[in-house]
């Protein structure tokens, strides 16, 4: 019987390799959504500051502009 018992722990480790296996695939694919979702947000903060910058910049030149006008009258 010592055949079977071989058997059956071979059996057995090979489960628990698929089952860790299993395991680390589904926290590989979870922390891959995290990544994309903070992907995501990177993008539309980037995107935010690019128009804030935008604003900033005409804001300036609006300042830059007065100052010219208050300074050659």
């Amino acid at each position: 019987y010592m055949g079977a018992m071989a058997t059956w722990e071979i059996i057995t480790a090979k489960l628990e390799l698929v089952q860790t296996l299993d395991d680390t695939a589904q926290q590989l694919a979870a922390a891959a959504e995290e990544l994309g979702a903070t992907a995501t947000q990177l993008t539309k903060n980037s995107e935010r500051t690019n128009q804030q910058s935008a604003s900033a910049a005409a804001a300036a030149e609006e300042v830059s502009a007065g100052v010219r006008t208050v300074s050659t009258n």
